[in-house]
């Protein structure tokens, strides 16, 4: 399949990113409000590692009073574009996330929407309705097509998060096809091993990796800052893997900045 365009081209060669957000607005925090997410984002794969510089850059763009008012259910963009600074020259892709309701069955708003480097409409991911313990998301193409479900390993009959499989708190989001989301059926990533020094990958199975977003556990004290790894399943194409990476920013945004919890 023909390559077009930065985004394209951008993604055809990872199989994975390490995604670094950083410490902003420390005087915004003082008083409550979180301040404009900052990310970078890191290439990796089993020859390397994670690569030390950073491959593609963004920075959230909404207003103070949003974010110390409605915290993660505030309205928000943000354009993604290569390189380690803010050029939007350069963009990859972009999301748009509309203010929206905090009860996660209301779907209809729980939803971001992701843009391509033309501008063009490319899917979006949005919040299933799941048991309250439970949280469920579906990714979906520029037409609506489902194409993955991401939602943490569960057991009860889907009623509560599997404790067994990573522990409460270090549970992965794993990566399903939306036709079986079953425990023994998640997709598997192209990576195998890690370089001496690098994050180990901890869960595999018949020796593959699961594809997975996981937070990572080093980040700083008395800090809002994250650290995921995302593991893109075999066979995703560029668009596919912009729309996981477009997942990473949601759930930081509803799981782990400042007063949300996992």
């Amino acid at each position: 399949m023909p390559l077009n365009g930065t985004m394209d081209r951008f993604f055809d060669a990872q199989d994975g990113l390490y995604i670094r957000q950083s410490q902003r607005g420390c005087i915004q925090e003082l008083f409550g409000a979180t301040a404009n997410n900052e990310f970078f984002v890191h290439s990796w794969n089993d020859d390397d590692g994670i690569g030390e510089l950073s491959i593609a850059y963004g920075l959230e763009e909404s207003n103070f009073w949003s974010r110390l008012c409605c915290g993660a259910s505030r309205a928000s963009d943000m354009i993604l574009n290569s390189g380690a600074t803010l050029d939007p020259s350069q963009k990859i892709m972009a999301y748009h996330i509309p203010f929206r309701c905090c009860v996660p069955c209301a779907s209809e708003a729980n939803v971001m929407a992701f843009s391509n480097d033309q501008g063009a409409p490319m899917g979006g991911i949005k919040q299933n309705c799941t048991y309250c313990c439970v949280s469920s998301f579906t990714v979906y193409s520029d037409t609506g097509t489902p194409e993955y479900v991401i939602k943490k390993p569960v057991c009860c009959c889907g009623m509560c998060i599997d404790c067994c499989a990573e522990g409460c708190c270090g549970a992965s989001f794993y990566i399903y096809n939306p036709d079986n989301v079953g425990r023994g059926h998640e997709l598997l990533s192209n990576a195998k091993s890690r370089p001496e020094g690098q994050p180990s990958i901890k869960f595999h199975r018949d020796g593959n990796a699961i594809a997975r977003i996981s937070r990572l556990f080093n980040t700083q004290m008395f800090s809002d800052t994250d650290q995921f790894e995302l593991e893109f399943p075999q066979g995703a194409a560029p668009e596919q893997k912009g729309r996981l990476l477009g997942a990473v920013f949601y759930l930081n945004m509803l799981f782990y900045e400042q007063g949300s919890t996992d």
